[in-house]
């Protein structure tokens, strides 16, 4: 019991000196300059804004452009059994061996909006102003 005690205790002191040296840690003027302006919460807060708002604004330019898509569709199908019929009207004997069938879809299609009551024109552009007012 008293060796468990001692592990113990030996293991808490060795803890607690090896925290002092991590901590303990010194810094120039500049370093803790470069450190306050890296983890500074209000400039990440501002430089995500303007991302945000510059990407709010490739969004709006884009929505400004046409949309295009395409589309392809290819089968092929092989029947290699063999299939014969006869038609008693005539007499004639029809008969089919394995045969091949190929067939192809393709296709594109664009859309684009000519008037929308200048809501793709108007509001994005209303809410960058509001922002920059904002920003102000």
């Amino acid at each position: 019991m008293y060796i468990c005690i001692m592990k113990k205790i030996i293991f808490f002191l060795c803890l607690v000196f090896s925290i002092n040296k991590v901590s303990a840690q010194t810094m120039t003027l500049q370093q803790c300059v470069d450190y306050a302006l890296e983890n500074n919460i209000q400039l990440k807060q501002s430089r995500i804004s303007a991302e945000e708002s510059r990407e709010s604004l490739q969004q709006s330019k884009a929505a400004l452009l046409p949309s295009l898509s395409a589309s392809t569709n290819q089968n092929v199908s092989w029947r290699p059994w063999s299939q014969s019929t006869v038609n008693l009207a005539s007499g004639t004997l029809t008969s089919t061996t394995s045969s091949m069938n190929y067939n192809g879809t393709y296709g594109v299609s664009a859309n684009m909006t000519v008037w929308n009551g200048g809501g793709k024109t108007l509001r994005p552009w209303s809410r960058i102003n509001c922002r920059r007012k904002s920003v102000n």
